[in-house]
């Protein structure tokens, strides 16, 4: 499994893009929300373990650090839209801690006039609208799907995995994180080994890796630059997790896969 980092890490953000791919994603999890809506074709989704299949017109939430994975078998169209919790906070405070019994839902009719007339495939985004949006596809999510208690431990995991975002890029311990958020560290390796069966130090380096991976895909930094800018020891521990985790080597990775630097354009920044 591979922890995902953002390109917004936990700024309040915005971002959307338009896939048109047989689409396979692993195992991962990420500290931001995101929102699937299918347009064309059918694409099987697993969240927390429970597997849905979303058709067009279909739409699905997944919230931060749930374990989420994505694949079709043919080419589908979908909107994906991630954003950081902070740009709803109010309504993301309903959940409390819980999470759905599912993730697949039907936007309304009135969120898929909105959707469809005001935000997809719409290059420039206002504040408002994507607050509308976002407001409306949760609350018809909130309206259909039962919310249970998450898998224990899921809040404490959250602020480890939290702690793991903003201090990767230092040598961090499973002792420090213990310290800074209150609980024993044999607890806290408990519950990542029992919620993604990770333990810290795996936990660490896949998001290191996905964070060196992005600098892999979009800029021409040496393998030792995107090393101490991960967090990695030295260069010879950042291939040999980079190709543990990803099946390349950095330099293979990116000939196969480079696509330059990311397009800000598609990416809000709310104040």
């Amino acid at each position: 499994m591979r922890i995902q980092g953002s390109n917004f890490g936990t700024r309040s953000a915005f971002q959307y893009q338009i896939h048109n791919k047989i689409y396979k994603v692993s195992d991962h999890i990420h500290q931001y929300a995101e929102i699937i809506v299918m347009l064309e074709g059918r694409m099987r989704i697993t969240v927390d373990g429970n597997t849905e299949y979303l058709e067009a017109g279909d739409a699905a939430v997944i919230l931060p650090f749930q374990r989420h994975s994505m694949s079709s078998k043919e080419v589908n169209k979908l909107a994906m839209y991630l954003f950081s919790p902070s740009v709803v906070s109010d309504i993301l405070m309903a959940y409390d801690g819980k999470v759905g019994e599912g993730a697949k839902f039907k936007p309304t009719e009135a969120t898929v006039k909105v959707f469809s007339e005001h935000i997809c495939e719409k290059e420039d985004l206002p504040h408002y609208r994507v607050k509308a949006f976002l407001y409306m596809i949760l609350s018809d999510y909130l309206d259909q799907i039962p919310l249970k208690e998450s898998l224990g431990g899921t809040n404490v995991v959250s602020k480890v995995l939290t702690y793991m975002y903003e201090h990767y890029t230092e040598q961090i311990s499973l002792e420090d994180v213990a310290a800074d958020i209150g609980y024993s560290a044999n607890y806290l390796s408990h519950c990542i080994q029992r919620l993604y069966g990770l333990n810290f130090c795996a936990a660490l380096a896949s998001l290191r890796v996905e964070k060196a991976r992005n600098l892999v895909a979009t800029t021409g930094k040496s393998n030792t630059e995107i090393c101490y800018e991960c967090g990695f020891g030295s260069e010879r521990s950042f291939i040999r997790r980079f190709k543990e985790i990803m099946g390349f080597t950095p330099s293979d990775y990116r000939k196969r896969y480079y696509t330059g630097p990311f397009e800000e354009a598609k990416t809000k920044y709310f104040d």
